[in-house]
Formats: C-alpha cells, structure tokens, sequence
C-alpha cells in the first residue's frame, strides 16, 4: 500500500528524477541538475524522507501490535506488559514464562544438563549450537525428539541441535532465560 501510495506521490508532483538506490541516485544528481531538474532531486529527496518516517512509524505499530517476529527483540514476541507466570526450573531456581516457546527453551535448559553445564549458546541457520562442560549430562536423542529437534550432533562437548529456522529464536529465549 505504501509502495502504491509513493508512486502515486510521485505522478503528482511530477517527478522526472527516479532511483533504485543511494547510490543510483548519486550518480543522477549532477545529470539531473545539467537538465534543470533540480526542484525534482529535492523533491525526491522530501519524498523519500517522508515515506521513510511513515513506514517506520507504521512497522513499529505492526511489530507492537501484532507482535509480528523481528530479530533479538525481548524475550523474542513474549508479553510485552511484563506480566507472566513464574516457572521453577529444575535446579530450583524460578524465570518467567509467558509462552510455549519460553516453556520449550526452559526443557531445552534442562536437556543440556541446566543452566550450570552450559557455557556458550549459538545458533546458525538450523541448530541450536551448544558447548557444555560435562557431555554426559546432554539428554538423549530420544529426549530431543520429544522437544522438537529433527536431531543432534555431537563433537565432544559441542553439541548441535537441529530446529530448523527457529533455531535462532529458540536461542534468544535460552539467552533471556539465562540472563
């Protein structure tokens, strides 16, 4: 809609100037000023801006309201009031829990051996990558089943858990329940 609305914008100011790209337009500019197009390159150039504030404001509605997926935000599209139940954690500690995804990353936790056998959590495009300090702890590949993995790697106290595309998020709610 918004991409409709800046070519109509475009057809009524009349601009003669157009761009793919910063750098695109840069190179325009001093053709379009030899032309006397000057009052389009400024014209693009408010334009641009203008479309540029309104999709931030209208993305950021979205993202908020709809709780639509972005990269490393809170406890990845968890409650945003703050408010949750309280989950107690095997070792006996207690985190928030708002959602599934929470509940999953918390037997996730428990499946590495906890929270204390865990010391770096990385994720690539599919698996949820792992180093821990006592592989012996590490579930079964049973278990990993049972939480949603497709499988495991293990290369001695790296283990790899595969997830598919939701590996990443799977890893910023460990990350957040960790913290």
């Amino acid at each position: 809609v918004l991409q409709g609305l800046a070519f109509a914008m475009a057809d009524i100011i009349s601009l003669r100037v157009h761009s793919f790209g910063v750098l695109e337009f840069a190179t325009r500019i001093p053709m379009s000023l030899k032309a006397g197009l000057w009052l389009d390159v400024v014209n693009f150039i408010w334009i641009t801006a203008a479309f540029a504030v309104a999709m931030y404001f209208i993305a950021s509605f979205m993202i908020k309201r709809f709780k639509f997926a972005t990269p490393g935000r809170l406890g990845n599209y968890t409650d945003f009031d703050g408010e949750g139940e309280t989950t107690t954690v095997a070792d006996g500690s207690t985190s928030d829990a708002t959602t599934d995804e929470a509940r999953l990353a918390l037997n996730i936790i428990e499946a590495f051996g906890g929270q204390e056998n865990m010391t770096d959590v990385d994720a690539c495009m599919t698996r949820l990558r792992v180093t821990v300090l006592d592989e012996t702890k590490v579930a079964e590949d049973k278990e990993w089943t049972k939480l949603g993995a497709s499988g495991v790697v293990r290369k001695g106290k790296g283990i790899q858990v595969v997830y598919g595309p939701k590996a990443d998020v799977i890893k910023s709610d460990i990350i957040d329940i960790m913290q």
